[in-house]
C-alpha cells in the first residue's frame, strides 16, 4: 500500500527548524534580553560590569541550537551544541573579568603633585 503522506509533508513534520516568524520573533527577544542585561549591573571590584556578555550568549546558543535541531536528533542537541561549550565560554568570561581588574590594579597610579617637585 502508498503511503499517503508525501516526501515534502513528512520532510516537514520531521525537520523541527524555525520558520522565518520564529527567527524574527527570536531576534526581538534577543535584542530585549541584550537591552535589559545591559541596564543591570553586577557589583563587581574594581569596575560594576552588566550582565550584557551572559545574555548575548543566550541567543548565540538558542540559534545555534536550532540549527543544530535541523541535523541531529532532538534528544541529542544539547549535548551536541550545549554542553561542550558552556565550560569553555564562562572560563573565558571568568578570565577577562579577572584580568580586567588586575589590569586596572597594575595601571593605577597615584597622581603625582608637581608642586613637591618642584
Amino acid at each position: 500500500m502508498v503511503n499517503p503522506v508525501s516526501y515534502a509533508t513528512s520532510a516537514s513534520l520531521n525537520n523541527p527548524v524555525l520558520t522565518g516568524t520564529k527567527y524574527c520573533l527570536m531576534v526581538v527577544l534577543g535584542v530585549a534580553v541584550i537591552t535589559a542585561s545591559a541596564k543591570t549591573t553586577v557589583p563587581f571590584w574594581p569596575v560594576p560590569m552588566t550582565l550584557q556578555t551572559m545574555a548575548g550568549m543566550v541567543p548565540v546558543y538558542l540559534l545555534g541550537l536550532a540549527g543544530l535541531s535541523g541535523f541531529v536528533a532532538s534528544e541529542k542537541v544539547v549535548a551536541l551544541g550545549f554542553t561542550p561549550f558552556i565550560l569553555g565560554d564562562t572560563i573565558k568570561i571568568a578570565l577577562v573579568a579577572l584580568g580586567s581588574a588586575a589590569i586596572t590594579r597594575l595601571t593605577k597610579h597615584k597622581p603625582s603633585n608637581r608642586a613637591d617637585a618642584a
